[in-house]
């Protein structure tokens, strides 16, 4: 999926009708607009965090690369994070408290940089070959993230599945409706990204 794609997916997602939250954010919102515009240049940065461990692909993230990218002229980064990898087989599914911590290192490294962050929610195949199996994981996963990252600011952005396809395809749009639903609840006004079913197209 092209990155110019992303900031126009958005949608209502951002800042539609939402219920009424349990948590507020503790930093000033933004618009829609505003937020947007996090995302003028963003970079992926992929085959790190999706690979089966980090640094597998040959890829280990380091805290000078963010200065490197913010001083190139990038505004956010959109990181491909195989989350499902690092989570437990049975409910509740947690995910591993050590791998949220370096994703949590990777957030705090944009934000030193003034840079905006997606987490994306990558290569998940199980999900894809058998949605309905592994439909409590993908909601335990949104779950989990919303808790986690309530008080975070507007800058730190929510890819709920990149590219869908597969047997995922044709119950896409309600998945996707309840996982949003799930983050609504605490992360109100928090930037949420959708794309199509068939790998975005």
């Amino acid at each position: 999926m092209k990155l110019s794609t992303i900031s126009l997916l958005f949608l209502l997602c951002c800042f539609g009708v939402m219920p009424v939250s349990r948590a507020q954010s503790k930093t000033p919102t933004v618009s829609i607009d505003s937020a947007n515009r996090y995302l003028a240049r963003t970079l992926n940065i992929a085959l790190t965090l999706d690979a089966p461990k980090e640094g597998a692909w040959g890829h280990t993230m380091k805290a000078s690369e963010f200065k490197l990218i913010k001083n190139a002229g990038f505004t956010a980064i959109r990181l491909a994070i195989k989350w499902a990898a690092h989570m437990d087989s049975v409910p509740p599914y947690r995910i591993d408290p050590q791998f949220l911590k370096r994703v949590d290192w990777a957030i705090t490294q944009c934000r030193k940089n003034h840079m905006a962050i997606i987490l994306d929610n990558h290569l998940d195949e199980q999900l894809m070959a058998d949605p309905q199996k592994y439909h409590d994981r993908l909601m335990s996963l949104w779950q989990q993230l919303s808790d986690h990252y309530q008080n975070y600011p507007q800058t730190v952005m929510f890819e709920v599945m990149a590219e869908p396809y597969g047997k995922l395809t044709a119950l896409w749009n309600d998945y996707f409706a309840e996982a949003l639903h799930i983050i609504r609840n605490t992360n109100p006004v928090r930037p949420v990204i959708v794309g199509s079913s068939l790998y975005n197209s």
